[in-house]
């Protein structure tokens, strides 16, 4: 029986959001600076942006479809990311809960939307 591999093309947005996550909370360890790490996230969102549009398509069996609404919605949830990391940046300083799981958080829960 051989099963076929799927296309982890239309996937790559989410593949990227998740190991950047993952990245992103690896780096916490040793982060002396946690604000660094949400300029870093913002970095994570814009490239994922920009990988968006690139592979359109279904994947594993139809089960997951990148189209153009897809796409929009994809859009939303980056620049609503961006948006909360930037005006979460200050108000973590001011309040001593600048912990980078924070962003990483952010990053698994968007990959997640």
């Amino acid at each position: 029986m051989n099963i076929p591999f799927p296309d982890l093309a239309p996937v790559v947005p989410e593949i990227t959001l998740t190991v950047a996550a993952t990245v992103l909370l690896l780096l916490e360890l040793v982060a002396e600076n946690k604000r660094p790490l949400g300029y870093l996230g913002i970095v994570i969102a814009a490239v994922t942006i920009y990988l968006v549009p690139l592979y359109p398509g279904d994947t594993f069996g139809g089960m997951f479809v990148s189209d153009t609404y897809s796409i929009y919605f994809k859009y939303i949830f980056l620049i609503s990311l961006i948006l909360t990391i930037l005006i979460s940046l200050r108000y973590l300083q001011t309040e001593h809960a600048d912990f980078g799981e924070y962003y990483s958080l952010l990053l698994f829960a968007t990959a997640g939307m």
